[in-house]
């Protein structure tokens, strides 16, 4: 007997629900069998060995739902994981995926107000103030000190967004004062008044 016709048969045989969880491996083994002869199965990349993390299988007749964790956002630094929801019709032998929620697989970093820092730095910049976290050349560039500013992040993309953020605050204040960002951390101040 073909795997998802042993399928069918399996779950025609329970209640309208959630799936018991001693069927759970026999289904998702048979699932797994029977993936490619499903309409639209390679949606989202999706390959048969995947199906085995499927998560709370539902059965409505003749739909099998399930969740799926994907992890693609977390190979770029995020924090979460999206929350697939997969339906399977049986009877049109048909697999279709729809945006569910995400679920955070590693705590968040502590917030991190960029227009705050962004104030504090233009204060001790127009002020011509010593701190670490700026040096100042002797053409009268500035540059920034990235590993003195941001607070340092396990999560790449936290970090990313951390610095896109301040830097669109701070030149949103330094530009009506005449500063310019040449470069990544460099700025150019205003040509001195006459």
């Amino acid at each position: 007997m073909k795997a998802l016709e042993e399928l069918e048969k399996i779950l025609h045989g329970l209640e309208r629900g959630t799936v018991p969880i001693e069927l759970k491996g026999t289904i998702l083994e048979l699932l797994e069998s029977g993936w490619n002869e499903l309409e639209g199965s390679d949606y989202e990349a999706m390959e048969p060995w995947k199906v085995k993390r499927a998560e709370d299988l539902r059965w409505i007749s003749p739909e099998l739902f399930f969740l799926l964790e994907r992890h693609g956002a977390t190979v770029m630094g995020s924090t979460r994981a999206e929350m697939q929801v997969w339906i399977v019709n049986l009877e049109k032998r048909r697999a279709a995926v729809e945006q569910g929620v995400y679920r955070q697989l590693y705590p968040k970093d502590k917030a991190w107000h960029a227009k705050s820092v962004a104030e504090e730095i233009t204060n001790i910049i127009l002020s011509g103030s010593p701190d670490p976290r700026i040096q100042r050349t002797k053409s009268g560039r500035i540059k920034l000190i990235s590993s003195e500013i941001f607070p340092s992040s396990v999560y790449r993309q936290t970090q990313q967004d951390r610095i896109r953020r301040f830097y669109r605050e701070l030149m949103r204040i330094l530009e009506s004062y005449g500063y310019k960002r040449v470069h990544g951390n460099l700025l150019i101040p205003p040509p001195p008044k006459e």
